[in-house]
Formats: structure tokens, sequence, C-alpha cells
């Protein structure tokens, strides 16, 4: 079976890792002091994972197969699991795991899916490893009062971006305070 790659989205930014450990992706004009260790300045590729049940692992869905034999390939195999997953514990599922970009055929029901989609930052879409676990992302945005979440049909952000991790606009001034604008209760 050929799979497609996992989901992926590209996005021009900056994934910075703030000092209390979260990773954040700004997109915009930065300055070139920041607010933490810059792991990657540039293009990025976000893949979209779901976290294994009885591991310490995630998994990028590529592709799935329910107990009617339907196929679900990419997107459509991600929406399945997290809209009808629970329907079908006994779905076949196989996509690539993070911590080493192998393989893995597994059911469904080995994927907690309680915890939602999370999204991965690589340098480039064949980087074996991820730079980080993204936990937000941020544009920048001179028009925008204060730190807002970005509306539901803004374009710059991507779907399966939106259901993985908070997306917000701010304008630069407030770069100096996110740190402690996006406290634990903001960002999952």
């Amino acid at each position: 079976m050929q799979l497609q790659p996992p989901p992926a989205d590209t996005l021009d930014g900056c994934v910075i890792r703030l000092a209390d450990r979260r990773v954040v992706l700004v997109m915009g004009d930065l300055p070139p002091a920041l607010l933490g260790k810059v792991l990657h300045r540039g293009p990025v590729t976000i893949y979209y994972a779901l976290a294994l049940l009885y591991e310490q692992d995630y998994l990028l869905p590529q592709w799935a197969y329910d107990d009617f034999r339907r196929e679900y390939h990419g997107v459509a195999a991600v929406d399945f699991m997290l809209r009808r997953g629970d329907a079908f514990p006994r779905a076949d599922v196989v996509g690539r795991r993070v911590s080493n970009g192998q393989r893995t055929d597994l059911f469904l029901k080995q994927l907690d899916l309680g915890r939602g989609l999370l999204a991965f930052v690589y340098p480039h879409a064949d980087a074996p490893q991820p730079l980080a676990r993204l936990d937000a992302a941020l544009w920048v945005d001179e028009t925008a009062h204060g730190c807002t979440p970005l509306a539901a049909d803004d374009p710059r952000a991507p779907a399966l971006l939106r259901q993985a991790v908070p997306c917000y606009m701010l304008p630069m001034v407030w770069l100096t305070n996110l740190p402690s604008w996006l406290g634990a209760e903001r960002v999952r």
C-alpha cells in the first residue's frame, strides 16, 4: 500500500522556546532581540499528531481503515479518528512515529483521542525529528488590539493548526508581555 505523507502545513516564522519551556511559532516581522531561545527562523513544516495511549510517543496519522472497509487518507483520516474514532476502536491506523519517523500499524484504540490533535514543528518536511511540540501560534499584526484569538475565518491559520493549538494575533509591543500573557490557563 502506497501511503500519502501525513497532513502538514508550511508557514514562515520564528520558532521560540520561552523561559517556561513552552514553544511558540511567531509569524511576522520580528525584532532581533526575542523572548527566548530561537529554535528556527524561516519556513517550517507543521505535522499533526495523536498521542499513543500506552507509550510516551505520538503518531502522525496517514491512513485509517474502519470496520466497514472504508479507507481514509491524510486529513480525512485525522478527521475520521477525531470525530468518529470512539465508535471504531478496532479500526486500523497507519502513520509515522514522531520519535523516530518509522511506520507504525496499530488499532485506533491504541491512540489517546482525549488529548486531541497536537502540532509538531519541523525545520523542513523531510526532517527525521521535530524541533519541538508547538504550544501556540502567533501572528504579529499592528491592527490587533492586544493579544486576541485569531478569527475563525482568518486565512492565515490553517484549519488543522487551529484545531491543534491556540492561534492569536498581537501587535509588536505585546511581544515583550507574551510570557506572562500566555499563562498556563491560556495554552493547552
